[in-house]
């Protein structure tokens, strides 16, 4: 019901987010629900002082990032990819309080 962050390396799970476009539907399948996202932007951000999710949306988007350029020989970087995707299909969850303490 809100923002879920997903990172990976962009040499091994990730690396064919190079490829994604706006437009695009990415389709997630757990052992409890299936999910559809929408890309609905794409930017690269240097890392900073500037937040590039929000997690206190009210709505439910998945976001992806992972290191940028895309190149094995960038071993370290200030750069990430963020793909911003809305959510199509899926469960809606229920607000719950967890006690942790």
């Amino acid at each position: 019901g809100s923002t879920i962050l997903v990172s990976a390396h962009n040499t091994t799970f990730f690396k064919n987010l190079k490829d994604a476009k706006e437009g695009n539907v990415f389709k997630i399948k757990t052992n409890y629900a299936d999910f559809e996202y929408k890309v609905s932007k794409i930017e690269v951000k240097t890392l900073g002082n500037e937040a590039p999710v929000n997690f206190d949306s009210e709505t439910e988007q998945l976001v992806l990032y992972t290191c940028y350029p895309f190149s094995p020989m960038s071993a370290v970087s200030n750069q990430r990819l963020f793909v911003y995707c809305d959510k199509l299909s899926g469960p809606v969850a229920e607000n719950v309080e967890v006690d942790i303490g």
